[in-house]
């Protein structure tokens, strides 16, 4: 006779465990993404899947791992999106302005999961690994600017300037621009925004 208990172990790991895991990071996602992070239970995360809050706790150790796993998700997303956008530039700066309209476009088209990355990253005062803002994080998004600068220089297409400081500042700009799009839902501006964005790196790097 197979033990219900044993059988229900089994699936961990399986496909079945895998989209459990998907569908709460999802509705985690949403819940936070109306709600805020700060009024955002298990329980509500439970009650808008559908499922018991030991449901979520079978998957997912702890409240932590789930907010790791959900920004770790939505920040893959992200960087998967702005990796593929980049990678059909043929020039350097082609690669760069794509990288930077691709990151306007993600606030624009996936305005709640920045929304829930930037309310996470803000309110989380908890252990440093579940915070999507950790160094490693925003190491990913400032090395693709890095290495496209680099490439650049190396191939006499940008002029010299220092790498580090320049991705930063690009970087910022562009999280900035998607708090003020966070608080203004303004597009359009967000638009000109972009322009100006665009303008200015050409002029840094380019003379």
């Amino acid at each position: 006779m197979i033990n219900k208990k044993d059988f229900t172990n089994s699936q961990k790991g399986t496909f079945t465990s895998y989209f459990r895991r998907k569908q709460i990071i999802e509705v985690a996602t949403a819940t936070i993404a109306q709600r805020g992070f700060n009024n955002t239970s298990l329980e509500d995360i439970a009650v808008n899947a559908g499922v018991s809050k030991g449901v979520i706790s079978y998957h997912f150790k702890n409240k932590y791992n789930l907010i790791r796993d959900m920004t770790a998700t939505l920040l893959q997303q992200m960087n998967q999106f702005l990796k593929e956008q980049v990678e059909r530039g043929e020039t350097d700066i082609e690669k760069l302005h794509n990288y930077i309209i691709a990151s306007i476009e993600f606030f624009c088209e996936k305005r709640d999961h920045f929304l829930v990355i930037m309310d996470v990253g803000i309110n989380h005062s908890a252990r440093e690994e579940s915070n999507p803002f950790s160094l490693f994080s925003y190491r990913i998004c400032r090395n693709q600017i890095s290495e496209i600068i680099r490439a650049g220089q190396n191939s006499g297409e940008f002029k010299e300037v220092p790498v580090e400081p320049v991705a930063s500042n690009i970087q910022a700009t562009i999280d900035g621009l998607g708090i003020q799009y966070i608080f203004t839902n303004n597009e359009k501006l967000l638009q000109e925004c972009q322009k100006q964005l665009l303008e200015m790196v050409e002029l840094c790097l380019l003379g």
